[in-house]
């Protein structure tokens, strides 16, 4: 055979396979799935109007991301072209040109409303209709906590309704079955080759619209018409009365019909004329197919709080999984054990682990107040008592997340606030350790108090920090594998119990939260103080994690962002010097899923950015710089004095502790906007009284600084160093 025959042989050959696959195509039947924004968005949390009650289906359990409700048509529809279009949204015509089956998703009746004729003419000329009641479409549902439609939908009286396989004689017409025995819940099918292999015996139904038939009935479910349909013109309407999701409103646990697929693709094949046999064959079990959740050494990229599970069933740990998989996850009690065969790192919380229930009822080791009082239920960080019931406490909890491997953190608290303490244990420590007796609160600003206000306060944050580390060390005394930390975000205050020196010199990773409203300054003034702290720690290659916050305000529902507001915040941690991005989102009882590319953003500029770049983002921000602006912890100690001897005589006293962080932050921002080199600088420096090298310190607004930080700003000034303090600083 010659090399020309062999060629045209091949480009025959060729053609053919194209000409093959056009047919292919062209015999790929189309359908549009109308869906109602309305209920698919309000309903399922795509978005939120206003707070939901906390037990509403769509915090529950189809949220975006696990049941993926929306999409399910594209999924059990195999061979089809599935195209989705919202009707509550869309202008103008319905176009049908082209479509085999239209699948009327749950829609209202008052939506369709300006569709109607076109889809009944689209059935007269040979089309396929299929009408999936739901919650709110065929009769509508009752006005109650989830409808809150005015009127009810209904398509009693429509023009759609009057081709329907199922008469609908009464508006509303949704039935609740939950009161009704299972029997009632059970659908049958009365054609038995077209229920042919689907197994019933597991799958409830618990709204019903009571319907009575108008064509030939497949299915029923409490005597009633469950699926039914009829002729009309060329074409044909198929309509199921059920609302499969309804059990989530009755509070029933998991009820998934194991054959949705399977009975789906029958339905669109009736609709549509299509004798073909459907073999009956169980829904695949949910996959996953992200990429594991990117991780710096020991320390996980993403971090969603769980909130508190509420359902706890095989299907929801099951699908909450495939959600988290491409992030990590704390909770506080039980990780089921489908995280960690999904690749995800969970968290757990033992709480504050200084409120052991031995010491919470015990007074013997509670605080002492300013007064001489005890705070009731309060133990002390210096009582050896206490901290002897918090090691074992949190010992016992560290053996029991033992036992589930994908266990890798501890989370030792949440923005945790210390009172100040005059105890016994505290009296004694501070004079072992400053060599006089621990100052009692004073309405008092004179330097002489100011610095032993300052002093104590240094004292009960290293008390703290040595708490936390003890019960970080009993921790992995038990458990080797777990990572300790605690939520201490810094706003908090040295003179509250956050001077991340002290506080967090334990914990096995730095943290802190930052918040949107002022985002593009707190991002960077504390991922810089976090790179500070890591460095006064002797300690570089700590895992230093911002948490970013995901919702806008306190009093909105919990929403995630866009993408390009996760990314900018992002890029602003990464381009400071932090090692890790956590992005969280309030639900506690408002278990609302976020889309996952928000997500999926965070993990790719893991991937791209922080992995290759840590190392050297790390040695950029701590170079010295010539500039260096001062964090003084002195100033917070004063602001503290000020809430603790609040007078309504004296207003002044009662500035709130932010002031001297706010105008930290602002100078923060101008000297970044003004591209001027420098470096964020813990006041613990000059309390070391190591050598200062930069040329300028920068103090923003500062009223007292502690005598040892004065002698070390003289020492800098006499080597020429320059000391600028903000205008508004009451400081000589």
């Amino acid at each position: 055979m010659s090399k020309l025959w062999r060629v045209s042989i091949l480009t025959l050959w060729g053609a053919l396979l194209l000409k093959t696959g056009d047919c292919w195509a062209m015999e790929k039947r189309t359908c549009l799935v109308l869906s109602d924004g309305y209920v698919s968005e309000y309903a399922w949390c795509k978005y939120q109007e206003m707070q939901f009650p906390w037990d509403h289906p769509g915090h529950a359990y189809c949220i975006r991301g696990l049941l993926d409700n929306a999409n399910r048509y594209h999924r059990w529809l195999d061979g089809w072209k599935v195209k989705r279009l919202d009707l509550e949204k869309h202008r103008g015509p319905l176009r049908l040109e082209g479509v085999d089956l239209v699948i009327l998703d749950e829609v209202r009746q008052t939506v369709c409303e300006p569709h109607e004729t076109a889809l009944v003419e689209f059935v007269r000329g040979g089309g396929g209709l299929l009408v999936y009641g739901g919650f709110w479409g065929l009769g509508g549902c009752p006005k109650g906590e989830y409808n809150v439609n005015v009127p009810v939908s209904s398509f009693q009286r429509s023009p759609l309704g009057a081709i329907l396989p199922v008469e609908i004689t009464a508006t509303p017409d949704l039935e609740m079955l939950a009161g009704k025995a299972k029997p009632s819940r059970t659908p049958s099918f009365v054609d038995e080759a077209f229920g042919a292999g689907i197994v019933t015996s597991e799958w409830e139904v618990f709204g019903l619209h009571a319907c009575g038939p108008r064509g030939e009935v497949l299915a029923e479910l409490d005597g009633k018409p469950l699926i039914a349909w009829r002729p009309f013109g060329r074409g044909r309407v198929v309509a199921y009365a059920g609302d499969d999701l309804a059990w989530i409103r009755a509070g029933a646990g998991s009820h998934l019909f194991r054959f949705s697929g399977t009975l789906w693709r029958r339905l669109a094949n009736l609709a549509v004329g299509d004798a073909s046999t459907v073999p009956a064959v169980a829904d695949p079990e949910p996959t996953w197919e992200k990429e594991a959740p990117f991780a710096h050494p020991d320390q996980p990229m993403n971090f969603l709080w769980g909130g508190y599970f509420y359902y706890r069933t095989p299907d929801m740990e099951r699908l909450w999984a495939k959600d988290l998989v491409t992030h990590s996850s704390t909770l506080f009690y039980g990780a089921p054990e489908v995280l960690g065969k999904a690749g995800v790192q969970s968290w757990e919380s033992v709480g504050c682990p200084l409120m052991a229930k031995a010491s919470v009822e015990d007074s013997s080791t509670w605080m002492v107040d300013a007064s001489g009082q005890p705070v009731q239920g309060h133990p002390c960080y210096n009582n050896p008592k206490a901290l002897r019931n918090m090691q074992e406490a949190v010992a016992t909890w560290a053996e029991e997340t033992a036992r589930r491997s994908w266990v890798t953190y501890g989370h030792m608290g949440d923005e945790t606030e210390y009172g100040n303490c005059y105890c016994d244990s505290c009296r004694k420590l501070f004079r072992e350790s400053f060599g006089y007796e621990l100052p009692s609160l004073k309405n008092e600003f004179t330097s002489p108090y100011l610095d032993q206000w300052i002093d104590y306060h240094l004292f009960k944050n290293g008390a703290i920090g040595n708490m936390y580390g003890l019960a970080a060390k009993a921790a992995r005394g038990r458990n080797p594998n777990l990572k300790m930390f605690a939520s201490l975000p810094q706003g908090i205050g040295m003179s509250h119990g956050d001077d991340q020196l002290h506080t967090q010199s334990g914990f096995d990773l730095l943290w802190d939260h930052t918040y949107p409203g002022t985002m593009p300054i707190r991002v960077g003034l504390n991922a810089s103080l976090l790179e500070e702290t890591a460095f006064l720690q002797g300690r570089p290659s700590v895992p230093i994690l911002d948490l970013l916050q995901g919702f806008d305000y306190y009093d909105n529902a919990p929403h995630m962002p866009p993408r390009e507001y996760v990314r900018e915040m992002a890029w602003q941690a990464i381009s400071h010097g932090i090692d890790s991005v956590g992005w969280f989102v309030y639900n506690a009882f408002f278990w609302n899923m976020p889309g996952s590319e928000m997500w999926e953003e965070i993990g790719r500029l893991g991937r791209d950015v922080l992995a290759p770049l840590t190392p050297t983002l790390y040695a950029m921000r701590n170079s010295p710089q010539p500039v260096g602006l001062l964090y003084s912890y002195s100033q917070e100690g004063v602001d503290g004095l000020k809430e603790a001897v609040y007078d309504k005589d004296h207003p002044w006293k009662g500035v709130i502790r932010w002031w001297s962080t706010h105008a930290t932050q602002e100078a923060y921002e101008v000297l970044q906007h003004s591209h001027v080199p420098f470096n964020v600088v813990s006041e613990h420096r000059l309390f070391r009284g190591d050598p200062l090298p930069w040329k300028v310190l920068i103090i923003p607004y500062v009223e007292h600084l502690h005598a040892r930080s004065q002698k070390a700003l003289e020492s800098f000034m006499r080597q020429g160093g320059t000391v600028y303090v903000g205008a508004n600083s009451t400081f000589n």
